[in-house]
């Protein structure tokens, strides 16, 4: 007998009724419980975050890959575009593995390079493990390979604030107005690391010539800001 479970459980029970010609046992009860569990486990699920950007250093993030069915889990190889990461492997402590009732798994840590463009990012991660796949006929087949991407945003050493920016698209939203009016907003720029002159505009481009910029600076603040 064999059954094909349809979603994960914690409280898998199935059985079956086995009909004879035995006049003492005319019928046998067959169950089978258990428990329903993915063959590998990501923490985080396939978007592992990088919060906060550093400009000077790698930032990293961190990530686990585990198993609550094989043994020795462990990594085969690592695909990702090493321009723009560094992945380190690092065993999983026991703790780590116990939390999602597992029985082996590895470590990630994964940071993305100084000197990215500004904005946004997805950096893909192919994780191959040393275990092959279950296919949906329940047999064996390649080497499973898990992904995930590595996201996050890159501010850059200038920080723009203001109630109609829109940081994840790195666009000024006007809203409606009339044409003949025309309309305005303020944003604000802080600047890392400026230098002891301030922020200089060097040039302003914009795109259609309706629209203009102009920037007020203001002096370098005093003091420690925490």
């Amino acid at each position: 007998l064999r059954w094909k479970p349809t979603q994960q459980t914690e409280n898998f029970e199935k059985g079956a009724e086995i009909l004879t010609n035995d006049p003492v046992n005319p019928v046998y009860q067959l169950k089978i419980l258990g428990m329903v569990v993915p063959r590998f486990v990501l923490m985080p699920c396939d978007n592992w975050e990088i919060r906060e950007v550093n400009e000077s250093q790698p930032s990293p993030t961190l990530g686990l890959v585990l198993s609550p069915v094989i043994d020795d889990l462990s990594l085969d190889k690592l695909g990702y575009d090493e321009t723009r990461m560094k992945i380190k492997v690092h065993p999983a402590t026991v703790e780590q593995v116990a939390q999602m009732q597992g029985k082996s798994g590895f470590g990630l840590e994964g940071s993305v390079l100084p000197g990215m463009p500004v904005g946004t990012f997805s950096y893909p991660l192919q994780i191959v493990t040393n275990s092959p796949e279950r296919k949906a006929d329940g047999t064996l087949g390649d080497m499973a390979t898990l992904k995930v991407n590595i996201t996050g945003r890159r501010d850059g050493p200038v920080r723009i604030l203001g109630a109609a920016y829109r940081q994840e698209s790195s666009a000024v939203t006007l809203g409606a107005f009339p044409a003949t009016d025309g309309k305005s907003v303020t944003l604000n720029l802080l600047v890392r690391e400026c230098p002891e002159e301030g922020l200089q505009m060097l040039d302003v481009e914009t795109d259609p010539p309706a629209l203009q910029a102009e920037f007020t600076g203001e002096a370098k603040p005093v003091g420690v800001a925490k």
